[in-house]
């Protein structure tokens, strides 16, 4: 009797191992390939000698509301989880620490600047939504004032090409969707209306907060999340190869050809790696040049006191600042004891050592007010990101929807998942994107007790 072919799932990050779980889950074998050692992608952790754990980057996992979902990454993964009902983010912008909200407050701008801002934008009756590029979303959804003398500097530090290039959506990656436009008042009234409700936030993100909850792993960071659900794969008789290349895919034979030489049959194979390498492996032609991505460094410290601020992480809106992203994992945690752990997202500055990086990124953190007076930081680990935040031009969105349509065209039976299966970019959209990819290929997820 021949041996059952697997499903083959291709990419070991969060969207895979969903896809590889959900096909265990279904009664089917499954082998998990991941090109990089360890899956995960950028959730992956690192632990000093101590013990101490720290995230590459902020990363603290949301429910997504799908039942079928959550249980299988977030209930059956047995970690013993932190729940984050209110993920609280703050930001410092124009000098001023907010830790209240993530979005920038144009109120403490100067008055003159304000004011010209505040009517720009009231003046700003359409969205960015069916903008053609980012220059254009920005001068559409908040009006010239605010976009050229706030946004464009901000994001002129993560972007080389010019903004007419890039896709409309480029500012939401970052996170600058809203704007807190003035008192909590004018916020409340002004998001009355369907037009300045995309544009403006709430003063504080108590305040019309959604229902989406976060959790975090008590213990190892959120790298023991993507350990714990590699093992419950191993555990129901998964495969998992790391290390691995995909090199070749014979559709019609249904074989896949490793780059170290091992030949993989399988039933179906479901894609969520970048879908160039697909094409490639597939033998089509691929014309457009991979997106650039931001180079960041990563600075790992321990504090002797807690950071000035209970936020989860914050924001550092400042054109001249290095420093970008802080997450406080000991306020996540709610955890009040020495040391305190902190990572820094900072810009790459390739002309300067480590130690001089470090202390300019301590630098910012003090005059932010981050940091409590006084506090001793330890830096324990700096490291290099290469894929940082994309930098995704109009030329090749659109080249990667054409891509998209020939690979199906040529594989129709492919299961494509993750970010290559739509145009979706956060997390919480692509995991929800991939569940309907998969119930419609393979059916429901058992549950536990489930005799199938």
């Amino acid at each position: 009797m021949n041996a059952v072919r697997p499903v083959v799932v291709v990419g070991g990050g969060i969207a895979g191992l969903l896809a590889a779980n959900w096909v265990q889950a279904c009664g089917l074998p499954v082998v998990l390939i991941e090109r990089a050692d360890a899956c995960g992608g950028l959730l992956r952790s690192y632990r000093d000698e101590d013990g101490n754990a720290f995230d590459q980057g902020t990363h603290v996992p949301a429910m997504t509301g799908d039942a079928r979902v959550d249980r299988l990454l977030f209930d059956e993964a047995g970690l013993d989880w932190q729940d984050v009902p209110v993920l609280r983010v703050g930001n410092v912008f124009a000098g001023v620490l907010n830790d209240r909200s993530q979005f920038i407050d144009i109120s403490v701008l100067a008055p003159g600047l304000y004011q010209a801002c505040f009517t720009g934008l009231l003046n700003s009756l359409t969205t960015d939504r069916d903008a053609p590029s980012l220059e254009a979303a920005l001068l559409a959804h908040f009006g010239e004032p605010l976009a050229r003398e706030v946004f464009f500097p901000l994001l002129r530090r993560f972007y080389v090409a010019p903004f007419d290039q890039l896709s409309a959506s480029s500012h939401r990656f970052l996170g600058y969707g809203r704007v807190i436009a003035g008192s909590a008042e004018v916020c409340r009234e002004l998001k009355r209306s369907v037009v300045y409700d995309a544009k403006v936030a709430f003063r504080d993100y108590l305040e019309g907060r959604s229902a989406v909850r976060h959790r975090y792993p008590r213990d190892g960071g959120v790298g023991s999340w993507v350990e714990a659900l590699c093992e419950r794969l191993r555990a129901g008789g998964g495969r998992i190869l790391t290390g691995a290349q995909v090199q070749g895919v014979d559709h019609a034979a249904q074989v896949l050809s490793l780059a170290d030489g091992e030949r993989l049959g399988f039933e179906q194979l479901v894609w969520t790696a970048p879908l160039a390498l697909l094409a490639r492996a597939l033998g089509l032609p691929v014309a457009s040049a991979p997106p650039r991505f931001l180079p960041l460094r990563l600075f790992h410290f321990l504090l002797d006191r807690p950071a000035a601020c209970d936020c989860h992480y914050l924001y550092l809106n400042d054109p001249a600042a290095r420093a970008f992203r802080i997450t406080l994992y000991d306020n996540v945690l709610e955890r009040n004891e020495a040391p305190w752990r902190l990572t820094v997202e900072a810009l790459d500055a390739p002309g300067e050592t480590t130690g001089q990086q470090a202390a300019a990124v301590l630098r910012e953190l003090r005059d932010a007010g981050v940091l409590a007076p006084g506090c001793e930081a330890r830096l324990v680990l700096e490291q290099s990101i290469a894929n940082g935040f994309p930098e995704v031009t109009l030329a090749q969105e659109a080249a990667n929807r054409e891509l998209r349509e020939r690979v199906l065209e040529h594989a129709p039976e492919l299961v494509l998942c993750g970010r290559n299966a739509s145009d979706a970019f956060f997390t919480t959209d692509v995991l929800l994107d991939t569940a309907t990819q998969l119930e419609r290929r393979f059916g429901v997820p058992a549950t536990p007790g489930d005799p199938r």
